[in-house]
C-alpha cells in the first residue's frame, strides 16, 4: 500500500515535470582504522537509507546534493554557508517504468525513463 501511493506520486509528477531525479550521498568515515558508511534510520519503516532524495526542477545534482546534506546532517538553514566535497558519481540507476523495479542501465527500448537514480 505504502509503496502503490509512492508510485502514484511519482506518475503525477511525472506528468507535470518529467522524469524524477534522485541523489543519494556515500558518506565513509573511519571509525577506529575501518571504514564505515553513514546510514540514516528512515523512522517507521525502520529501514536505513543513505542522505539524499529528490531534487528540484533546474537543480544541478551538486547543488541538490548539498541541500539534502544541510537538511539532514546539519538541519542547517538556506542561508547559512556549507559546502560539502562532492566527489564522482559512484553509480547511476534507472526506473523504466512506474513500477518498483530499478535497473543499473537504461534499457535501449525505454525512451522515457520515469526516474534516474545517482549514488
Amino acid at each position: 500500500p505504502k509503496a502503490a501511493g509512492k508510485l502514484q506520486r511519482i506518475k503525477q509528477r511525472f506528468e507535470r515535470e518529467g522524469m524524477r531525479r534522485s541523489v543519494y550521498a556515500v558518506c565513509l568515515m573511519n571509525v577506529h582504522g575501518h571504514p564505515a558508511v553513514i546510514m540514516f534510520n528512515a523512522g517507521e519503516s525502520g529501514a536505513d537509507r543513505l542522505v539524499g532524495g529528490v531534487i528540484k526542477p533546474g537543480e544541478s545534482d551538486r547543488d541538490g546534493l548539498n541541500r539534502k546534506l544541510r537538511k539532514y546532517i546539519l538541519r542547517a538553514s538556506a542561508s547559512d554557508a556549507c559546502e560539502w566535497k562532492v566527489g564522482e558519481m559512484l553509480g547511476q540507476w534507472w526506473r523504466p517504468n512506474f513500477d518498483d523495479k530499478i535497473y543499473p542501465y537504461l534499457p535501449p527500448h525505454v525512451t522515457r525513463p520515469k526516474e534516474c537514480i545517482k549514488l
